[in-house]
């Protein structure tokens, strides 16, 4: 079977614009870095196979988020056993990319505000999680978001208002 040009540069296009986005999205809800790259990548494995078939895409950006939301539930009911070299690259990754090594002192300062900013996050529960990551992180709109989890827009906007007021409590008992 022979690949249609106009749909590899649709394929492409589609990746170079997204790509950065569904990684970051996977990032923050997988225990480390691999196992998020390994779901961006089945992501648009899955992306690619779909619009080979010659099906379309309407929304990508919520088809896509769809996508890495199910294989990460996938990546969960594995319940594979997590070393403990995992765990402690889940905290040197974010140090590494931010470069915490630099000597420009606002950005290192930035860095340690982000990471502490990371794990503020990760502290709250599942659902407020998510849905404040993927709008303050990832900048999607309240109806990009309903689209992705297939709730109402006005049950995003309540879960964001109290995931944010839950972020401020814990910001303030620090």
């Amino acid at each position: 079977m022979e690949i249609n040009t106009k749909l590899e540069e649709k394929f492409i296009h589609i990746y170079e614009e997204m790509a950065d986005a569904i990684y970051r999205h996977c990032y923050f809800r997988l225990p480390n870095s691999d196992i998020a790259q390994d779901i961006t990548q089945k992501t648009f494995e899955k992306t690619w196979q779909y619009l080979v078939e010659g099906k379309e895409i309407k929304n990508t950006k919520p088809f896509l988020y769809k996508i890495a939301n199910n294989l990460i539930i996938d990546e969960y009911r594995r319940k594979k056993p997590v070393s403990l070299d995992d765990l402690m690259e889940q905290d040197t990754f974010l140090e590494e990319n931010l470069n915490l090594s630099s000597n420009d002192h606002e950005k290192t300062i930035s860095a340690l505000e982000a990471k502490d900013a990371v794990k503020t996050l990760n502290q709250l529960g599942g659902a407020y999680k998510s849905i404040v990551a993927m709008r303050y992180i990832e900048d999607l709109s309240v109806k990009e978001i309903s689209e992705i989890t297939g709730e109402r827009e006005n049950t995003v906007s309540v879960k964001i208002h109290r995931g944010l007021n839950k972020l401020k409590e814990l910001i303030d008992t620090k």
